[in-house]
């Protein structure tokens, strides 16, 4: 997990540090070999503790960017105490400070990023959870003829059905009614029941769709029919998911015939 940028202070190039260094190594712009590697440090080694025996020297000129005498900045570097030796190798000088409290919200972040991701994973596990124990499993189809939501084959007498939509002979009883009817056609084509929406978020789409389809609970159901029969929706885990339809309903409802 590498910093994504670093604590750089405007003042480094005229710090007194940075003059000396300039005066050892005979460059002007001494403190950029110095910025160097605190960002070679941020990307690749976060404990700013630079070791690997006699390498450790020629790694601390590379992360500079040194094309000079092999070990002449790391000594000028020692020297004016931008570097500090430790056992078997070298630390930037202050790096702990410098860079600690990056490194300590970087790991917050990350450890609420893995909460959240496991709040969403729990909460649609619970929403996909199957409450019916004698049923299949999410997403498991039973040994069951194809079958479409409008129109499947009756397994007894292989008796073609029509799914009735008149509100008036088929009426669902508003959000739970229309839900337990979702469920029983899951049931009539081998999927598993899914758990039943918080009874708020329930009632609020079926009061909102009905508001927008002037009452019509039919051209609700036809818009499940059209959802179900979408190929994205029936391959999905679980199939059919009441969820999804809850916010993609609108995308689904049929036309009015003239």
């Amino acid at each position: 997990m590498g910093l994504p940028w670093i604590e750089l202070h405007t003042s480094l190039p005229r710090h007194p540090k940075s003059v000396r260094l300039a005066l050892l190594i005979d460059n002007d712009l001494a403190w950029a070999f110095v910025a160097q590697l605190w960002l070679w440090c941020a990307e690749n080694c976060q404990s700013g503790r630079i070791v690997g025996g006699d390498l450790a020297v020629r790694i601390v000129e590379r992360a500079c960017g040194w094309r000079g005498e092999s070990g002449h900045l790391v000594q000028a570097l020692l020297s004016v105490g931008f570097l500090d030796v430790i056992d078997g190798g070298f630390e930037a000088h202050g790096w702990p400070e410098r860079a600690q409290a990056h490194i300590a919200k970087l790991e917050r972040d990350a450890e609420r990023a893995k909460e959240r991701r496991a709040k969403v994973a729990k909460r649609f596990a619970a929403e996909c959870k199957d409450v019916d124990p004698d049923a299949t499993s999410p997403g498991r189809r039973v040994d069951v003829a194809p079958t479409s939501v409008r129109q499947r084959a009756d397994v007894a007498g292989n008796k073609k059905t029509n799914t009735n939509t008149n509100p008036e002979t088929n009426s669902s009883s508003g959000g739970p009614g229309f839900f337990a009817k979702v469920q029983t056609a899951r049931v009539a084509h081998g999927y598993a029941s899914e758990r039943a929406p918080h009874p708020s978020a329930l009632g609020a789409f079926f009061s909102e769709a009905l508001m927008e389809l002037n009452g019509d609970e039919a051209r609700l159901w036809g818009a499940y029919e059209h959802f179900a029969e979408s190929d994205h929706w029936a391959k999905a885990t679980p199939p059919w998911p009441f969820t999804a339809f809850m916010k993609l309903w609108r995308d689904f409802v049929p036309r009015k015939s003239a």
